[in-house]
């Protein structure tokens, strides 16, 4: 098959993607055992429960857990849809190559997190931090409400770089095997990849390869973000320069965009302060974040797709 079919054809799988995201929203529980995170997840905590808490078995519960399921549904259908060159092949291929993308992102799922938490927030604030404790790990109860929403402005954005991004930034470099290696690669950050005990030492590789392949996806958000916000790139690189309190840097990029260009205070209480002089989330600057963050993530699927057609 020419490599110019082969880009439209990664086009078009992209595309069905998307629809099953926006039309099913997020299929895990739809189609459990077979999706790759959970499966990954149960993988790597009974291979957990075998290993010694040291680095280089930390790098062995990342190869034995990340490589088998990347070859499973990423290396072989992509072999399989770039070598078997039928017509009828491809017409059964396609739509599980589809599915089996979906599996690596989930736009649908975080943005309905994002706006119903929102939205409870003035109906129901008990809900909204109930809703809100399922997708951060700070103690949401103990925060003030200014606080909480600063959480939910870091989980959204910090989200659309892991969950989103991060997997179709690499997705038209590498193909399936590419957008499997930095989803599963994250799922093991985010099982290990802990800066204390008893994840120190066995979850310092997971938690490196996390942020190598992130750093990327991170940087384009970040500029887009600033763009979209209609923000200031000096002024982004200044909140940046002064929150190096945050410990990842690619949440200090994205942390670092949004508070510049809409000119707030981003806080996790005893850890961290971004833009320290900046104005207390409101809820309507987190509309604002939702409006921004939107077209953020229009342009980077266009960018994704001309990535496709171009590689």
């Amino acid at each position: 098959m020419p490599s110019i079919a082969l880009s439209y054809i990664h086009v078009i799988a992209l595309v069905l993607a998307l629809a099953i995201d926006l039309i099913n929203g997020e299929t895990r529980d739809k189609v459990c055992p077979l999706h790759p995170v959970p499966l990954a997840w149960r993988i790597g905590t009974f291979l957990l429960r075998k290993l010694r808490r040291t680095f280089s078995h930390g790098v062995l519960l990342w190869i034995l857990t990340v490589l088998p399921l990347m070859a499973i549904y990423g290396i072989s259908i992509e072999l399989a849809l770039k070598y078997f060159k039928s017509i009828l092949v491809l017409l059964v291929l396609l739509p599980c190559y589809s599915t089996l993308l979906k599996f690596t992102f989930s736009i649908k799922l975080l943005r309905w997190y994002y706006s119903t938490i929102l939205e409870n927030f003035t109906k129901d604030e008990a809900k909204a931090r109930t809703l809100l404790q399922e997708i951060v790990r700070r103690d949401v109860f103990a925060l003030t409400r200014e606080e909480a929403l600063s959480a939910l402005i870091e989980t959204y954005v910090e989200s659309i770089v892991d969950g989103i991004a991060a997997p179709l930034f690499y997705y038209p470099l590498l193909g399936l095997p590419g957008a499997y290696l930095q989803r599963l690669a994250n799922t093991m950050d985010s099982l290990v990849g802990y800066p204390y005990e008893p994840y120190k030492e066995i979850g310092k590789f997971s938690a490196h390869v996390d942020t190598i392949l992130n750093l990327l996806p991170a940087i384009v958000i970040s500029l887009l973000i600033v763009l979209m916000g209609k923000g200031s790139i000096r002024k982004f690189v200044n909140v940046l320069k002064s929150s190096s309190n945050v410990k990842s840097i690619n949440a200090r990029l994205v942390f670092s965009s949004i508070a510049s260009c809409l000119d707030i205070r981003l806080e996790k209480p005893g850890e961290y302060v971004v833009n320290s002089g900046g104005r207390s989330p409101s809820l309507e600057v987190c509309r604002k974040v939702l409006k921004i963050c939107d077209r953020v993530l229009l342009a980077y699927l266009c960018i994704i797709v001309i990535m496709c057609l171009c590689v």
